[in-house]
């Protein structure tokens, strides 16, 4: 337990992401000898006994309501699970 430290991003330039761990989530943190308010958290990990979701083909997110989108490089194709709403104009492309 320590007061409130950053947290390691996945991408924090360009684009960004919110994914912080939750409340019980298992997470590493390195602090620097000063305090415990004085870290980083890098992040959390699986626990023996935890499933992996997918598999080593696949880059997803997956939700404890069962939602999920995920990409197979195996298939080259993207899943959803769940509904989808699109604001913009979805394109078609060449199919040469």
């Amino acid at each position: 337990m320590s007061s409130e430290i950053p947290v390691l991003r996945f991408a924090n330039g360009w684009a960004k992401d919110n994914s912080l761990p939750s409340v019980g989530d298992s997470v590493v943190c390195v602090f620097m000898g000063s305090g415990v308010g004085s870290g980083y958290c890098l992040g959390s990990f699986y626990r023996s006994g935890d499933s992996v979701p997918g598999n080593s083909d696949q880059f997803g997110v997956y939700f404890d309501d069962g939602s999920s989108f995920l990409y197979d490089r195996s298939k080259k194709s993207f899943v959803i699970v769940g509904d989808l709403e699109v604001s913009g104009e979805i394109k078609q492309g060449d199919s040469s």
